[in-house]
This record gives C-alpha cells, sequence and structure tokens, in this order.
C-alpha cells in the first residue's frame, strides 16, 4: 500500500493580491465607478507528493524474509502436532 498527497496551488496569488491592493483604494473605487472590472482569475495547479510506502511486501527481499519467518512457524506448529512414536 502506498500514500500520496495532491494539493491545489494558485501559481498566480500575488497577482490577485495585488489586483486587490491595487483597485481597494477610495480613489480606486471612485475611478472605476459604474465601469465593470476584469478580475483576474486564479491559476490553479496541483501538486503531487512521492509515493510513500505505508505496508507490504514490495521486493525479492521484503518477500524473502517474510517467507523464511513463515516457514519457520509452520515447521514449528506441525512438529508440535505431530505425534512422533
Amino acid at each position: 500500500m502506498y500514500k500520496f498527497t495532491q494539493q491545489q496551488v494558485i501559481t498566480n496569488e500575488q497577482a490577485v493580491v495585488d489586483f486587490i491592493n491595487l483597485h481597494n483604494t477610495e480613489t480606486a473605487r471612485k475611478q472605476r465607478f459604474d465601469q465593470k472590472v476584469s478580475i483576474p482569475k486564479y491559476q490553479v495547479v496541483y501538486q503531487t507528493s512521492p509515493l510513500t510506502k505505508v505496508s507490504g511486501l514490495c521486493n525479492n527481499q521484503e518477500v524473502a524474509a517474510v517467507t523464511n519467518n513463515i516457514e519457520a512457524h509452520l515447521i514449528a506448529e506441525l512438529m508440535a502436532k505431530l505425534k512422533v512414536r
């Protein structure tokens, strides 16, 4: 099992903030009275983190280590249940 995160990032945030600061003064409001204003749209991109292994066996070494442990456990269980004369 792997996990990753994905988030939205606004790439033109400073341009939007500058627009708001420029147009949100008393003088600017008076100058644009009764005029249509073209507001800049947010430009959004997705940033994805690298995959991170959370659980599970992913390579031959991990599988071999677990296989050896399972084999030893099964042999021990079988030996305990067998009646040897």
